[in-house]
């Protein structure tokens, strides 16, 4: 009996001894299956959703200010060349891509649901006469209910029937954000910073400037100046022109005397009849067609802005978080997605990132994705409704 105890004692004892030998067998065959993925997703496109993964980091990578270094630092320069270069040719093949001549049908609106289409009819939510009158705004962080959902199956945070708004909450499987539907397009302008080319200002600030009901970042800036000063490529706002035309391949969203937005190339004159105007990249909607797709190299999932028109005149400002847990950010042509749903017939993308946020009635209704900004960064200007 006591041999036969010893006999167990001393195999647990070396089953216990085995222990850290087997754990450095697994630890080492984790690393190399660690090794080998990223060989194979950094040198090679043997596996395209690890192709896919890699691309897109790269692109977030580089179109951010600040952390551009992530890219060079995690894999070689001609992979990342490669990949600037791909969107480089992606820009390029929207030359050329500019809107026509174009018109929209509306027709007085004698009710909620003829004024906002986009709504679920409910007649438990009918207002009745009183429609024009009806304000409800319950936008913030945490959604409370207001009873209304688009036809679309959105959320809807806010409703003014007066001034036109609708805002609806956006949420995907990675980001979230809102959309502000404007029903009337003459209430839309391009304002400027009040210390253009010296200082910046914060939407909510170019918004109070201008009684504005909505503001949206609109122009990039270079990061070597001071915040929001050195405004990136030319803009115009109430047909005054600022800064310098973007090179080949970026675009302009131009608000012309007739209330509708048209995209064309950034490096041409401003149209005659162009009252408000900004440039970036890349343009998502062409009468009525998206013209941007993944396989484009639009792969980067940051914060975005984008604006746009349906072709009943609604003016369509979409704001996206990113960089964060519950929000990683959308891609280009999922922006281009959500603006299609809701019938966009022009569109195109603004400057992101950090200096992504949305400002309405008073408070800023999306995050910026620093949060030790929670009223963004300085702007050399801003798409406003009034």
């Amino acid at each position: 009996m006591k041999h036969q105890k010893r006999t167990r004692h001393c195999e647990e004892g070396a089953a216990r001894r085995g222990n850290p030998l087997r754990l450095c067998i697994v630890l080492l065959a984790l690393i190399l299956l660690v090794e080998c993925t990223y060989c194979v997703a950094v040198f090679t496109d043997w596996v395209p959703a690890l192709t896919e993964l890699r691309n897109q980091f790269i692109e977030t990578a580089l179109g951010t200010m600040e952390h551009k270094w992530l890219a060079t630092a995690l894999f070689p320069g001609d992979v990342v060349r490669e990949v600037w270069e791909g969107l480089e040719d992606a820009r390029l093949a929207q030359m050329g891509q500019n809107s026509g001549d174009w018109e929209w049908t509306s027709a007085e609106a004698e009710s909620l649901w003829e004024r906002f289409p986009e709504l679920q009819e409910d007649p438990a939510l009918d207002p009745g006469a009183d429609w024009e009158r009806l304000y409800v705004n319950h936008t913030g962080s945490d959604d409370p209910e207001t009873g209304f959902v688009t036809r679309q199956g959105d959320r809807v945070l806010a409703v003014d029937a007066e001034k036109g708004l609708l805002v609806v909450r956006i949420r995907e499987e990675f980001f979230r954000g809102v959309l502000i539907l404007g029903k009337d397009p003459s209430r839309l302008s391009c304002a400027a910073a009040e210390n253009w080319g010296s200082a910046g200002q914060r939407a909510g600030e170019i918004a109070a400037a201008n009684d504005a009901l909505v503001a949206l970042t609109a122009s990039g800036f270079d990061a070597d100046g001071p915040e929001g000063a050195w405004q990136t490529g030319a803009a115009m706002c109430d047909g005054a022109a600022y800064g310098d035309h973007l090179k080949p391949g970026y675009k302009r969203l131009e608000l012309r005397r007739d209330n509708r937005l048209y995209v064309t190339d950034a490096p041409t004159d401003f149209h005659p009849d162009c009252t408000d105007a900004t440039e970036w990249t890349p343009a998502l909607i062409v009468d009525g067609e998206v013209v941007v797709t993944e396989k484009d190299h639009y792969n980067a999932r940051n914060p975005r802005c984008c604006l746009g028109q349906a072709k009943d005149g609604t003016v369509l400002m979409l704001c996206i978080e990113g960089r964060y847990f519950d929000s990683l950010g959308a891609t280009a042509p999922e922006c281009a997605e959500i603006l299609a749903r809701y019938g966009a017939y022009q569109a195109m993308n603004l400057d992101g990132g950090t200096s992504a946020i949305c400002w309405y009635q008073g408070a800023y209704i999306t995050r910026c994705s620093d949060p030790e900004l929670p009223e963004g960064r300085l702007l050399p200007n801003a798409w406003i409704y009034k």
